[in-house]
């Protein structure tokens, strides 16, 4: 089998990753006001699901009373259902897992690519950064 060896334009490569880039850092922009947005909701959810207590849309499931093994305190859980008119805060749906990651390697692949005096990348450095684009 014989390698492909290519030559590709820095400058283009750069564009190519710097597209790449605004499209994960817009993707983690509105996933923070997204998570924002609910985690205000849920602190208003938490504080407005004691006053339920006592009416037909929260029901008592079951408790349990058990030890707190490092404090040797009692604890107490309560399990609840709710009604289903009792709006629940939902989460954002999560980001991969690696994005804050790759923003800042694609940041950095930039950088260095900026620094180059060459008007094409090699193959191998293509490869390096291909996964971004």
């Amino acid at each position: 089998m014989s390698s492909i060896n290519v030559k590709v334009s820095t400058q283009k490569l750069i564009e190519s990753l710097e597209s790449a880039l605004a499209v994960r850092e817009a993707a983690q922009a509105d996933y923070d006001k997204k998570h924002k947005q609910y985690e205000a909701e849920k602190a208003k959810f938490d504080k407005e699901l004691i006053s339920l207590i006592g009416t037909k849309k929260l029901s008592l499931v079951s408790t349990r009373v058990y030890r707190n093994y490092r404090s040797d305190k009692s604890c107490v859980d309560f399990e609840f259902t709710l009604s289903g008119d009792v709006k629940i805060p939902e989460a954002p749906d999560h980001l991969m897992p690696r994005a804050t990651c790759e923003i800042e390697e694609i940041r950095n692949a930039i950088a260095l690519l900026r620094l180059s005096d060459s008007e094409t990348v090699s193959t191998s450095t293509y490869k390096g950064v291909a996964r971004y684009l």
